[in-house]
Protein backbone atom coordinates (compact mmCIF):
# COMPACT_ATOMS: atom_id res chain seq x y z
CA UNK A 1 0.00 0.00 0.00
CA UNK A 2 1.30 3.41 -0.87
CA UNK A 3 1.69 5.70 2.11
CA UNK A 4 2.94 9.13 1.15
CA UNK A 5 3.62 10.57 4.56
CA UNK A 6 4.01 14.30 5.05
CA UNK A 7 7.19 15.69 6.59
CA UNK A 8 5.64 17.81 9.38
CA UNK A 9 6.73 15.27 11.98
CA UNK A 10 10.40 15.90 11.10
CA UNK A 11 10.07 19.52 12.23
CA UNK A 12 8.65 18.70 15.66
CA UNK A 13 10.70 18.74 18.85
CA UNK A 14 10.35 16.05 21.52
CA UNK A 15 7.53 17.65 23.55
CA UNK A 16 5.58 18.45 20.37
CA UNK A 17 5.81 14.84 19.23
CA UNK A 18 4.57 13.69 22.63
CA UNK A 19 1.71 16.20 22.48
CA UNK A 20 0.77 15.04 18.98
CA UNK A 21 0.66 11.41 20.09
CA UNK A 22 -1.54 12.33 23.05
CA UNK A 23 -3.95 14.19 20.78
CA UNK A 24 -4.10 11.17 18.44
CA UNK A 25 -5.13 8.96 21.36
CA UNK A 26 -8.38 10.84 21.85
CA UNK A 27 -9.60 12.72 24.90
CA UNK A 28 -10.31 9.82 27.22
CA UNK A 29 -7.10 7.89 26.56
CA UNK A 30 -4.97 11.06 26.70
CA UNK A 31 -6.50 11.94 30.07
CA UNK A 32 -5.60 8.53 31.48
CA UNK A 33 -2.02 8.75 30.20
CA UNK A 34 -1.57 12.33 31.42
CA UNK A 35 -2.40 11.25 34.98
CA UNK A 36 1.10 9.77 35.07
CA UNK A 37 2.85 13.07 34.22
CA UNK A 38 4.14 15.59 36.72
CA UNK A 39 2.75 19.15 36.72
CA UNK A 40 5.96 20.44 35.10
CA UNK A 41 5.72 17.83 32.36
CA UNK A 42 2.09 18.72 31.73
CA UNK A 43 2.91 22.43 31.42
CA UNK A 44 5.62 21.56 28.91
CA UNK A 45 3.22 19.43 26.88
CA UNK A 46 0.48 22.08 26.91
CA UNK A 47 2.93 24.71 25.66
CA UNK A 48 4.15 22.30 22.97
CA UNK A 49 0.60 21.51 21.87
CA UNK A 50 -0.13 25.21 21.33
CA UNK A 51 2.74 25.37 18.83
CA UNK A 52 1.82 22.25 16.84
CA UNK A 53 1.50 22.72 13.06
CA UNK A 54 -1.35 21.04 11.19
CA UNK A 55 -0.72 17.30 11.09
CA UNK A 56 -2.29 14.85 8.63
CA UNK A 57 -3.24 11.26 9.35
CA UNK A 58 -0.04 10.25 7.54
CA UNK A 59 2.05 12.48 9.84
CA UNK A 60 0.54 10.90 12.95
CA UNK A 61 1.04 7.41 11.51
CA UNK A 62 4.73 8.21 10.99
CA UNK A 63 5.01 9.44 14.57
CA UNK A 64 3.55 6.15 15.78
CA UNK A 65 6.12 4.28 13.65
CA UNK A 66 8.92 6.36 15.15
CA UNK A 67 7.63 5.76 18.68
CA UNK A 68 7.45 2.01 18.10
CA UNK A 69 10.99 1.87 16.67
CA UNK A 70 12.44 3.86 19.57
CA UNK A 71 10.52 1.72 22.02
CA UNK A 72 11.96 -1.46 20.52
CA UNK A 73 15.50 -0.05 20.62
CA UNK A 74 15.16 0.83 24.30
CA UNK A 75 15.24 -2.84 25.26
CA UNK A 76 12.56 -2.35 27.91
CA UNK A 77 10.52 -5.47 28.55
CA UNK A 78 6.87 -4.89 29.37
CA UNK A 79 3.65 -6.85 29.41
CA UNK A 80 -0.02 -6.06 29.21
CA UNK A 81 -0.19 -5.48 32.96
CA UNK A 82 2.25 -2.56 32.62
CA UNK A 83 -0.25 -0.74 30.40
CA UNK A 84 -3.37 -1.54 32.41
CA UNK A 85 -3.29 1.68 34.43
CA UNK A 86 -2.80 3.71 31.24
CA UNK A 87 -5.45 2.26 28.98
CA UNK A 88 -8.07 0.61 31.16
CA UNK A 89 -10.15 1.93 34.05
CA UNK A 90 -9.13 0.89 37.55
CA UNK A 91 -11.33 -1.89 38.94
CA UNK A 92 -12.62 -2.24 42.46
CA UNK A 93 -11.20 -5.08 44.51
CA UNK A 94 -14.48 -6.97 44.37
CA UNK A 95 -15.05 -6.45 40.65
CA UNK A 96 -14.34 -9.38 38.39
CA UNK A 97 -11.83 -8.99 35.58
CA UNK A 98 -13.03 -9.59 32.01
CA UNK A 99 -12.13 -12.88 30.41
CA UNK A 100 -11.06 -13.77 26.91
CA UNK A 101 -14.42 -15.42 26.40
CA UNK A 102 -16.38 -12.32 27.40
CA UNK A 103 -19.28 -11.45 25.09
CA UNK A 104 -18.43 -8.75 22.58
CA UNK A 105 -19.94 -5.32 23.24
CA UNK A 106 -22.80 -4.53 20.85
CA UNK A 107 -22.46 -0.97 19.53
CA UNK A 108 -25.35 0.71 17.74
CA UNK A 109 -25.18 3.23 14.90
CA UNK A 110 -25.88 6.30 17.06
CA UNK A 111 -23.13 5.41 19.55
CA UNK A 112 -20.59 4.74 16.80
CA UNK A 113 -21.52 8.01 15.07
CA UNK A 114 -21.02 9.99 18.28
CA UNK A 115 -17.52 8.51 18.65
CA UNK A 116 -16.63 9.20 15.01
CA UNK A 117 -17.73 12.83 15.32
CA UNK A 118 -15.83 13.54 18.54
CA UNK A 119 -12.58 11.58 18.24
CA UNK A 120 -9.53 11.74 15.95
CA UNK A 121 -9.57 9.68 12.77
CA UNK A 122 -6.84 7.35 14.06
CA UNK A 123 -9.00 6.37 17.06
CA UNK A 124 -12.11 6.00 14.90
CA UNK A 125 -10.08 3.65 12.70
CA UNK A 126 -9.48 1.40 15.71
CA UNK A 127 -13.20 1.34 16.50
CA UNK A 128 -14.13 0.40 12.92
CA UNK A 129 -12.20 -2.87 13.29
CA UNK A 130 -14.50 -3.76 16.22
CA UNK A 131 -17.82 -2.75 14.63
CA UNK A 132 -20.33 -4.83 12.74
CA UNK A 133 -19.85 -3.92 9.06
CA UNK A 134 -23.42 -2.70 8.57
CA UNK A 135 -23.25 -0.55 11.72
CA UNK A 136 -19.97 0.96 10.51
CA UNK A 137 -21.47 1.71 7.10
CA UNK A 138 -24.59 3.37 8.52
CA UNK A 139 -22.61 5.49 10.99
CA UNK A 140 -20.12 6.60 8.33
CA UNK A 141 -23.00 7.49 6.02
CA UNK A 142 -24.15 10.16 8.50
CA UNK A 143 -20.78 11.92 8.54
CA UNK A 144 -19.66 14.76 6.31
CA UNK A 145 -17.87 13.28 3.25
CA UNK A 146 -14.51 14.79 4.25
CA UNK A 147 -14.68 13.31 7.77
CA UNK A 148 -15.85 9.96 6.40
CA UNK A 149 -12.97 9.66 3.95
CA UNK A 150 -10.45 10.79 6.58
CA UNK A 151 -11.55 7.99 8.91
CA UNK A 152 -11.50 5.28 6.23
CA UNK A 153 -8.08 6.38 4.96
CA UNK A 154 -6.82 6.25 8.54
CA UNK A 155 -8.24 2.73 8.83
CA UNK A 156 -6.48 1.62 5.64
CA UNK A 157 -3.02 2.91 6.62
CA UNK A 158 -3.14 2.11 10.35
CA UNK A 159 -0.37 -0.17 11.60
CA UNK A 160 -1.24 -2.51 14.44
CA UNK A 161 0.68 -1.96 17.68
CA UNK A 162 2.33 -4.63 19.80
CA UNK A 163 -0.47 -7.21 20.37
CA UNK A 164 -0.64 -6.55 24.12
CA UNK A 165 -0.81 -2.79 23.66
CA UNK A 166 -3.24 -3.16 20.73
CA UNK A 167 -5.60 -5.24 22.88
CA UNK A 168 -5.39 -2.72 25.71
CA UNK A 169 -6.07 0.19 23.35
CA UNK A 170 -9.12 -1.53 21.85
CA UNK A 171 -10.41 -2.38 25.31
CA UNK A 172 -10.09 1.25 26.35
CA UNK A 173 -11.91 2.53 23.26
CA UNK A 174 -14.73 0.01 23.70
CA UNK A 175 -15.00 1.08 27.33
CA UNK A 176 -15.41 4.73 26.25
CA UNK A 177 -17.99 3.78 23.60
CA UNK A 178 -19.94 1.58 26.02
CA UNK A 179 -20.01 4.40 28.56
CA UNK A 180 -21.72 6.63 25.94
CA UNK A 181 -24.56 4.17 25.23
CA UNK A 182 -3.71 -9.87 17.09
CA UNK A 183 -2.10 -8.14 14.58
CA UNK A 184 -4.02 -7.56 11.31
CA UNK A 185 -2.65 -7.44 7.80
CA UNK A 186 -3.39 -4.85 5.12
CA UNK A 187 -5.44 -7.45 3.22
CA UNK A 188 -7.76 -7.77 6.24
CA UNK A 189 -8.24 -4.00 6.32
CA UNK A 190 -9.13 -4.02 2.63
CA UNK A 191 -11.61 -6.87 3.19
CA UNK A 192 -13.21 -4.91 6.03
CA UNK A 193 -13.44 -1.79 3.85
CA UNK A 194 -15.01 -3.81 1.03
CA UNK A 195 -17.64 -5.18 3.40
CA UNK A 196 -18.42 -1.73 4.84
CA UNK A 197 -18.87 -0.27 1.35
CA UNK A 198 -21.11 -3.19 0.41
CA UNK A 199 -23.62 -2.13 3.08
CA UNK A 200 -23.58 1.50 1.92
CA UNK A 201 -25.84 3.03 -0.71
CA UNK A 202 -24.04 2.73 -4.05
CA UNK A 203 -23.61 6.51 -4.42
CA UNK A 204 -22.09 6.82 -0.93
CA UNK A 205 -19.83 3.84 -1.58
CA UNK A 206 -18.59 5.32 -4.83
CA UNK A 207 -17.93 8.68 -3.16
CA UNK A 208 -15.91 6.95 -0.44
CA UNK A 209 -13.96 4.95 -3.03
CA UNK A 210 -13.16 8.15 -4.91
CA UNK A 211 -11.81 9.72 -1.71
CA UNK A 212 -9.65 6.65 -1.01
CA UNK A 213 -8.45 6.70 -4.61
CA UNK A 214 -7.29 10.29 -4.24
CA UNK A 215 -5.02 9.20 -1.38
CA UNK A 216 -3.95 5.77 -2.65
CA UNK A 217 -4.98 4.65 -6.16
CA UNK A 218 -3.43 1.20 -5.74
CA UNK A 219 -5.44 0.39 -2.62
CA UNK A 220 -8.62 1.85 -4.15
CA UNK A 221 -8.16 -0.42 -7.18
CA UNK A 222 -7.78 -3.47 -4.91
CA UNK A 223 -10.97 -2.50 -3.06
CA UNK A 224 -12.89 -1.88 -6.26
CA UNK A 225 -11.95 -5.31 -7.63
CA UNK A 226 -13.47 -6.91 -4.53
CA UNK A 227 -16.65 -4.83 -4.36
CA UNK A 228 -19.77 -6.87 -5.07
CA UNK A 229 -23.08 -5.29 -5.99
CA UNK A 230 -26.43 -7.02 -6.37
CA UNK A 231 -26.29 -6.37 -10.11
CA UNK A 232 -23.19 -8.60 -10.27
CA UNK A 233 -25.05 -11.69 -9.07
CA UNK A 234 -25.70 -12.95 -12.59
CA UNK A 235 -21.90 -13.12 -13.03
CA UNK A 236 -21.65 -15.88 -10.39
CA UNK A 237 -21.80 -19.50 -11.50
CA UNK A 238 -24.96 -21.50 -10.83
CA UNK A 239 -23.50 -23.40 -7.86
CA UNK A 240 -22.47 -20.16 -6.12
CA UNK A 241 -25.91 -18.60 -6.72
CA UNK A 242 -27.57 -21.69 -5.24
CA UNK A 243 -25.46 -21.32 -2.07
CA UNK A 244 -26.51 -17.67 -1.77
CA UNK A 245 -30.19 -18.40 -2.37
CA UNK A 246 -30.05 -21.15 0.25
CA UNK A 247 -29.41 -18.47 2.89
CA UNK A 248 -32.35 -16.27 1.88
CA UNK A 249 -36.00 -16.11 2.87
CA UNK A 250 -38.55 -15.86 0.08
CA UNK A 251 -39.45 -12.34 1.28
CA UNK A 252 -35.84 -11.21 0.73
CA UNK A 253 -35.77 -12.81 -2.73
CA UNK A 254 -39.07 -11.20 -3.72
CA UNK A 255 -38.02 -7.75 -2.54
CA UNK A 256 -34.61 -7.99 -4.21
CA UNK A 257 -36.08 -9.12 -7.54
CA UNK A 258 -38.63 -6.30 -7.70
CA UNK A 259 -37.68 -4.34 -10.81
CA UNK A 260 -34.64 -6.54 -11.56
CA UNK A 261 -33.67 -7.30 -15.16
CA UNK A 262 -34.36 -10.64 -16.83
CA UNK A 263 -30.83 -12.03 -16.38
CA UNK A 264 -30.88 -11.49 -12.62
CA UNK A 265 -34.45 -12.84 -12.33
CA UNK A 266 -33.49 -16.05 -14.10
CA UNK A 267 -30.21 -16.44 -12.17
CA UNK A 268 -31.90 -16.27 -8.75
CA UNK A 269 -35.14 -18.06 -9.65
CA UNK A 270 -33.43 -21.09 -11.23
CA UNK A 271 -32.21 -22.73 -7.98
CA UNK A 272 -35.56 -22.21 -6.21
CA UNK A 273 -37.88 -25.12 -5.57
CA UNK A 274 -41.02 -25.15 -7.70
CA UNK A 275 -43.12 -24.16 -4.68
CA UNK A 276 -40.90 -21.20 -3.70
CA UNK A 277 -40.65 -20.05 -7.30
CA UNK A 278 -44.44 -19.85 -7.53
CA UNK A 279 -44.58 -17.89 -4.27
CA UNK A 280 -42.01 -15.36 -5.51
CA UNK A 281 -43.67 -15.01 -8.92
CA UNK A 282 -47.05 -14.46 -7.26
CA UNK A 283 -45.69 -11.76 -4.94
CA UNK A 284 -43.86 -10.01 -7.78
CA UNK A 285 -47.04 -10.00 -9.86
CA UNK A 286 -48.93 -8.44 -6.96
CA UNK A 287 -46.39 -5.57 -6.79
CA UNK A 288 -46.42 -2.85 -4.15
CA UNK A 289 -42.86 -3.50 -2.93
CA UNK A 290 -41.19 -0.27 -1.81
CA UNK A 291 -37.88 0.88 -3.27
CA UNK A 292 -36.45 1.03 0.26
CA UNK A 293 -37.33 -2.61 0.95
CA UNK A 294 -35.80 -3.63 -2.37
CA UNK A 295 -32.60 -1.72 -1.62
CA UNK A 296 -32.26 -3.32 1.83
CA UNK A 297 -32.79 -6.83 0.42
CA UNK A 298 -30.26 -6.27 -2.37
CA UNK A 299 -27.59 -5.02 0.03
CA UNK A 300 -28.30 -7.99 2.30
CA UNK A 301 -27.71 -10.36 -0.61
CA UNK A 302 -24.48 -8.56 -1.55
CA UNK A 303 -23.35 -8.85 2.07
CA UNK A 304 -24.05 -12.60 2.06
CA UNK A 305 -21.99 -13.02 -1.11
CA UNK A 306 -19.07 -11.11 0.45
CA UNK A 307 -19.33 -13.23 3.60
CA UNK A 308 -19.31 -16.49 1.64
CA UNK A 309 -16.34 -15.27 -0.38
CA UNK A 310 -14.44 -14.48 2.83
CA UNK A 311 -15.15 -18.01 4.07
CA UNK A 312 -13.90 -19.49 0.80
CA UNK A 313 -17.30 -20.92 -0.06
CA UNK A 314 -17.44 -19.12 -3.42
CA UNK A 315 -15.26 -16.92 -5.59
CA UNK A 316 -16.23 -13.38 -6.53
CA UNK A 317 -16.52 -12.73 -10.28
CA UNK A 318 -13.46 -11.12 -11.83
CA UNK A 319 -13.79 -7.52 -12.98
Amino acid sequence: MNMNHGDNQHRLNGPQKAAALLLAMGKENARKVSEHFSSDEMRLLVDAAKKLPGLSVHDVSSLLDEFEQNFERSGISVGASDFESLFTPRKNDGEEQGSAGEERIVIDVATALKFFEGEPAMMSAVLISELDDEVAAQALKELEPEKRSEIMNAFLIRRQLDPELEAALKASILDVVAADAGAGETSEQIEKTVSVITFMDEDDGEALLAAIEAQDPQTAAAIRRSIFRFADIALLDSKAIAKVVDKLETDDITAALSGADAAILEAIMTPLSQRNRKIVESELARGGISAEKTDVARRKIAGIVIGLAKDGVLALPSK
